[in-house]
């Protein structure tokens, strides 16, 4: 399902017209997205918006039955997104992470993807099947890996013996 699909039917919810009623200056900043190929897991994908008054940001999880502000102030204030723009979506980013692996001479097979779409660089990190993370910056309007980096997951757990 599509990024603007997705959006549609979250300005058809309650609380979203209450949010924009009561934040008519707020706008959407960020897609945040985690993808998995356990079938028991699914797929989350959620909006981020700002409110530049308060410097805060309000966050609308699918399936969008409430949006959720939170108390923390971020500065400098983000770019809006533009959803009607032609743009890499979240349903494109395993072809996309696929080419970028090939490209690396990378042959991981990815369980998960956390992803998060802003400024229109899709910041993506991948947890493989053999405990690896990839990390990799996809730019959301050509396409283009501008970064690429395997690790082991080991490399960031310490073990302390007691």
């Amino acid at each position: 399902m599509k990024s603007q699909h997705l959006f549609d039917r979250l300005k058809q919810k309650s609380p979203y017209e209450n949010f924009i009623k009561n934040n008519p200056d707020s706008y959407l900043y960020a897609i945040f997205c985690i993808l998995s190929n356990e079938e028991k897991e699914g797929d989350k994908i959620q909006f981020d918006f700002i409110l530049p008054k308060s410097k805060r940001i309000a966050i609308a999880e699918y399936p969008f039955d409430e949006i959720k502000v939170s108390l923390q102030e971020i500065t400098p204030l983000p770019e809006k997104l533009n959803l009607e723009e032609d743009f890499l979506d979240f349903e494109d980013l395993k072809e996309e992470i696929a080419k970028a692996q090939t490209k690396n001479k990378d042959k991981s097979n990815l369980n998960k993807i956390i992803a998060v779409l802003k400024n229109n660089v899709w910041d993506i990190t991948g947890l493989t099947t053999t405990v690896d993370i990839l990390k990799l910056k996809i730019d959301s309007k050509t396409r283009e890996c501008i970064h690429f980096k395997k690790e082991n997951l080991m490399n960031f757990v310490q073990l302390k013996k007691k």
